[in-house]
């Protein structure tokens, strides 16, 4: 799967969670299933989409 891929699952399932502790979490848990280099990547995606002010991506982080 490519980052991208990756990337947009994880969006997806985290932003769809009501509560930002709840969101913070998922997204600690879901990124330590990832390995340090996929992690560091889509960490990356996330933090260029939430400065290009795309809310869904913002909501996540």
């Amino acid at each position: 799967m490519e980052i991208e891929e990756i990337t947009e699952k994880l969006v997806r399932d985290v932003y769809g969670l009501k509560e930002k502790v709840t969101r913070t979490v998922v997204l600690g848990e879901r990124l330590r299933e990832l390995s340090t280099e996929v992690t560091v990547e889509v960490l990356n995606q996330l933090c260029i989409k939430a400065n290009a002010n795309q809310p869904r991506y913002q909501e996540v982080l």
